[in-house]
């Protein structure tokens, strides 16, 4: 009894327990439900495969930080499959990419995320933005490398040296491209990697807007930028304005060549 009540309280099912008919439960409650009779009898293990995907978006993310904290509470290990990005994120604490059958990388979420493995993983998280690239220069101290995108030349920052003519690839992802209010000063940083694009569409996602740009220096090259709501609240952009970006050199990725 105590440990049904225990349950109870973590995933608010006590409002629940008095009625007579099942049918009468909600999507989320049922699940709750389902979760509460899955860790009643103290697994060691809990198998999960797509376990929100019914739910709508509120119940599912009101559901997914239930389940969280009741894993840490009971110190539970949960096998979690999901084809969700944002959701594998909100729930792991190690993670491993498997595409075609294959497992294409593990490690934590910020590893994953932040130096995928390759390309096939990179394109799987939503990195958008992969070019093939040439390092035409390279700094031996600050490990900073010139790299050639079509006329374009980015000023990357490297992890590793790396040799001039080298071929490469790059990515850098759209939540990471800067915007630069145009009434504001310049940071001396942002002098870098400082760039004139051509707003060619937009996407309003709610909470961010997603924009295709296209560089003026090289119209064949184009980049997908995320801008928060309170930024486009404050530089507001429209369909063919001419705008700057800032790529941050340490936001690269240089993906492995295969």
């Amino acid at each position: 009894m105590k440990r049904l009540n225990y349950l109870t309280e973590h995933l608010e099912l006590g409002h629940i327990m008095t009625r007579p008919d099942i049918a009468t439960l909600s999507g989320g409650e049922k699940q709750r439900v389902a979760f509460a009779r899955a860790l009643i009898t103290k697994p060691k293990v809990l198998f999960l495969d797509e376990p929100f995907s019914a739910l709508d978006a509120y119940i599912k993310r009101r559901v997914q930080f239930q389940l969280k904290r009741l894993q840490k509470a009971v110190n539970l290990t949960v096998f979690h499959v999901t084809h969700d990005q944002e959701e594998a994120f909100l729930m792991a604490e190690h993670m491993a990419i498997m595409i075609n059958g294959r497992i294409e990388q593990r490690g934590t979420p910020d590893e994953c995320y932040n130096v995928p493995a390759n390309e096939r993983v990179a394109n799987f998280l939503l990195m958008q933005n992969i070019f093939n690239s040439e390092v035409i220069a390279a700094d031996s101290e600050t490990r900073v490398l010139k790299c050639k995108v079509g006329s374009v030349v980015f000023d990357v920052q490297s992890i590793r040296p790396m040799k001039v003519g080298e071929p490469l690839k790059l990515g850098i992802r759209p939540e990471e491209i800067v915007i630069i209010a145009p009434d504001k000063p310049l940071k001396p940083s942002f002098q870098q990697n400082l760039f004139r694009v051509t707003v060619e569409s937009l996407f309003n996602l709610g909470s961010r807007e997603m924009v295709h740009l296209i560089f003026q220096d090289d119209e064949g090259l184009s980049v997908d930028a995320t801008f928060s709501y309170k930024i486009t609240k404050s530089v507001k952009v429209r369909e063919g304005d001419v705008v700057s970006i800032h790529l941050r050199p340490q936001s690269f990725c240089i993906l492995p060549s295969e």
